[in-house]
């Protein structure tokens, strides 16, 4: 199960986070009533849910603070490393 903040906010979360994405990101408030649709539409406990770890903000959106909490606090971080050369393509794929 997994919730993608980046998507719900339209924007990837990077100094070049809004291209390629709509125009508009969803206000602060929308964006926090679409994360707890996407969290109440989840299969209850004691399914895992991941959220990629994010800083308090989105783009212009801000993370829910008891969401944000719970994310420093998570029982179980998954750091996923990819090589230079991988992250270089990807970012290439994504912004060129």
């Amino acid at each position: 199960q997994v919730i993608d903040l980046e998507g719900l906010a339209a924007h990837s979360g990077s100094a070049f986070g809004w291209v390629g994405r709509p125009p508009e990101q969803p206000t602060s408030e929308h964006f926090s009533n679409l994360v707890a649709c996407e969290w109440a539409a989840m299969a209850p406990a004691p399914r895992w849910v991941f959220i990629e770890d994010e800083g308090p903000h989105v783009g212009k959106c801000s993370v829910d603070p008891g969401l944000f909490q719970r994310m420093r606090h998570a029982p179980l971080v998954v750091n996923v490393v990819a090589p230079r050369a991988v992250r270089l393509q990807v970012l290439v794929e994504d912004y060129a």
